[in-house]
């Protein structure tokens, strides 16, 4: 694992550019019934009924978006018990829940890497790298977890240490042809 191509090893330059704009941060919620709506208004869809589903572990969950990503990756289904992961936290995500959609549907890169949960197993995670317009990069990672179940989250880098670019290892799936100009 730790032997992943990087972006270096690619030859490409560092993450810097604006890929997706119009994305803005939503105001920060007071209370975690308020986060939560944040992200479902921010990240559901008119388009798509949402469907009770028992997952593969047994838990009950509701599937309520279907995000289309680029040709040649997995399309995205965003479920409840996603947003509740995302809100069950002191960590104000849902200032980013409009950059969800795009990172997934417009991606800068999508790399694919060899991971080790908390528990020891090995996963395979695809890692979606996105530059937005206010500097904040927001990485929606997809995780296949124990039985074939499938997790996603993000975050906003904050600081140098989370810069965007330590992301970049592994096999690079996708890149956006906006990348061409760094």
């Amino acid at each position: 694992m730790d032997r992943q191509q990087s972006w270096r090893d690619l030859g490409l330059g560092a993450l810097t550019a604006t890929l997706v704009p119009g994305a803005t941060r939503l105001p920060r919620a007071t209370t975690p019934p308020e986060q939560y709506e944040a992200f479902y208004a921010a990240t559901s869809s008119d388009r798509f009924t949402p469907i009770a589903v028992t997952r593969a572990d047994g838990q009950q969950d509701t599937l309520y978006n279907l995000i289309t990503t680029p040709d040649g990756l997995d399309n995205v289904y965003l479920t409840d018990r996603f947003v509740r992961h995302l809100v069950d936290r002191d960590d104000h995500r849902e200032e980013f829940a409009n950059y969800i959609i795009p990172s997934l549907q417009q991606p800068g890169e999508v790399w694919r890497q060899w991971g080790r949960a908390k528990d020891g197993r090995v996963l395979l995670n695809d890692v979606f790298v996105t530059a937005f317009p206010d500097r904040n990069a927001v990485l929606v990672v997809r995780e296949d977890v124990k039985l074939g179940a499938l997790a996603w989250t993000f975050f906003p880098v904050r600081n140098k240490q989370q810069q965007p670019d330590r992301f970049r290892t592994g096999k690079l799936l996708y890149r956006s042809d906006q990348d061409d100009e760094r």
